[in-house]
């Protein structure tokens, strides 16, 4: 298999976030700005969707999964573990605040990102 590059990877993020952005946003056509309904589906989209789908048949986001992509163990290529997900996820965060920090994909061996290192998962595209 073969390793995910920087711009795949970037492209999957960027399906993520407006997939994500998409929900919200009908949610809040549903239940109105600010309702229950409305936080309820932002904690989904934003805590529950990407820290669970990894552990799913997919193996990732749906943004992963439309551009080919699938997070793995770094060793042995097979579905990460929940507290694999749970590390990839809270290091993850940190590229909200420093997207630089997501370039590593560009220049690590693996074209491994903070988190893929914190949580020895790599990210490959699906055959």
């Amino acid at each position: 298999m073969e390793l995910a590059g920087f711009m795949l990877r970037a492209c999957a993020l960027l399906l993520d976030v407006i997939i994500a952005a998409a929900v919200i946003l009908a949610a809040g056509f549903t239940f109105g700005d600010g309702s229950a309904g409305v936080i309820i589906v932002a904690i989904l989209m934003l805590i529950v969707y990407p820290l669970l789908m990894p552990l799913t048949n997919w193996k990732g986001t749906l943004g992963k999964k439309i551009i080919g992509l699938q997070i793995v163990r770094d060793e042995t290529y097979k579905k990460i573990s929940f507290p694999q997900a749970i590390v990839r996820y809270l290091i993850a965060w940190v590229h909200v605040f420093s997207r630089l920090i997501y370039l590593t994909a560009a220049f690590t061996k693996k074209k491994q990102t903070v988190h893929d290192m914190a949580a020895k998962t790599i990210v490959l595209k699906a055959e």
